[in-house]
């Protein structure tokens, strides 16, 4: 499932500046922790479906398949377009906090 604006006119506009709801920045987040075994990544994951764009991230998953650890190298991916979006993972204006509020234990 793809979360896409409603509003078709913007929909370029809109997918760069309009945040997933919760529930499917949780449900794409597990995914890929079962898909990679990589429980300690979840933070990574909510992180990047929350400042980039889905189909970026669908893009860098297609790209890991290729290496021979691609967990590892999907990872590695996502920290450096999370890096090029000039967000910081550890000063993050969400904070680990309300991070486990609103997605409970990882």
């Amino acid at each position: 499932m793809i979360f896409l604006p409603s509003n078709e006119k913007d929909k370029d506009n809109d997918r760069k500046l309009q945040k997933p709801p919760i529930w499917f920045v949780d449900q794409e987040a597990n995914r890929l922790v079962e898909k990679y075994q990589n429980p300690q990544g979840k933070l990574l994951y909510c992180k990047a479906f929350n400042n980039i764009d889905i189909f970026r991230i669908q893009e860098l998953e297609k790209q890991a398949e290729s290496g021979k650890q691609p967990g590892h190298l999907f990872s590695t991916l996502l920290s450096q377009e999370l890096d090029r979006c000039n967000t910081d993972l550890k000063n993050d204006d969400i904070g680990l906090d309300n991070f486990k509020k609103n997605y409970g234990k990882f």
